[in-house]
């Protein structure tokens, strides 16, 4: 079914539809922030290949309701052009690229979620408050969440990627973290109820070995996953490269 673009948002917009699908691809970006090629192929064109992914992407680019962006020499990523944020009523500033940070933690969290073995989705920040009763608390990062099923128990699990640091620093900056968002009265409920958990994303299969190894070391009132994203090691490459890389931030 075809639906039409509402004529606020342009003539050259209000002229052309949108169907079902261009409208789930762009909810899909407004959740994940950005998104690529390979991703919407498994998510949206699964019977076909790659070049209809091309054809849809490029439409909606010439209609200003996609923007292409580098991700680093070789790849492209997705975000909303200006007629897709002002649909989802969002302000003109995220029609842009992303920052070097950004871009490492959108991308890392978007490949776990849809492009891992387990489907996952990550929260929009009205959803988190569902679960959190309000979104308080100092460096909380409302837009890194999702809800992981473990052991036949769902938990809260906040996103944290390692942008290069040691295994020792990362978790020191877990601790540091979770030291902070107990702050917020539903996080510290759901600590207390055993419903809290910590992911944390890399680039590097050794360097999961050598992350879960520290965990075990030490004790924790949070469930931990570590999963290693690929794609990552480019980004985290290429900003390392042009004195970008700050670090994870926890």
């Amino acid at each position: 079914m075809q639906t039409p673009c509402p004529t606020k948002f342009g003539e050259k917009v209000s002229k052309t539809r949108l169907s079902d699908r261009d409208y789930e691809i762009l909810d899909h970006i407004k959740r994940y922030r950005m998104t690529t090629r390979d991703v919407l192929q498994k998510l949206f064109f699964a019977d076909s290949d790659i070049s209809a992914v091309s054809k849809v992407t490029s439409r909606l680019i010439q209609m200003n309701v996609l923007q292409k962006y580098a991700l680093d020499a070789d790849r492209v990523y997705f975000g909303l052009g200006e007629v897709a944020a002002k649909l989802h009523g969002l302000s003109a500033s995220k029609a842009s690229a992303h920052g070097p940070q950004a871009l490492i933690d959108n991308y890392a969290a978007l490949q776990f979620c849809c492009n891992g073995a387990v489907p996952r989705e990550r929260l929009l920040v009205s959803e988190l408050k569902q679960y959190i009763g309000g979104i308080r608390g100092k460096k909380l990062r409302p837009g890194m969440f999702y809800i992981d099923y473990q052991g036949g128990q769902s938990r809260l699990a906040a996103m944290r990627v390692d942008h290069g640091s040691s295994p020792a620093h990362l978790l020191r900056r877990s601790r540091e973290y979770l030291e902070r968002v107990v702050a917020n009265p539903g996080i510290a409920s759901l600590i207390h109820q055993k419903s809290f958990m910590l992911t944390i994303l890399t680039a590097f299969d050794d360097k999961k070995t050598q992350i879960e190894d520290c965990i075990s070391r030490q004790e924790w009132k949070v469930f931990f996953r570590v999963e290693v994203v690929k794609g990552l090691r480019p980004l985290l490459t290429a900003s390392a490269q042009k004195g970008q890389l700050p670090g994870a931030e926890f």
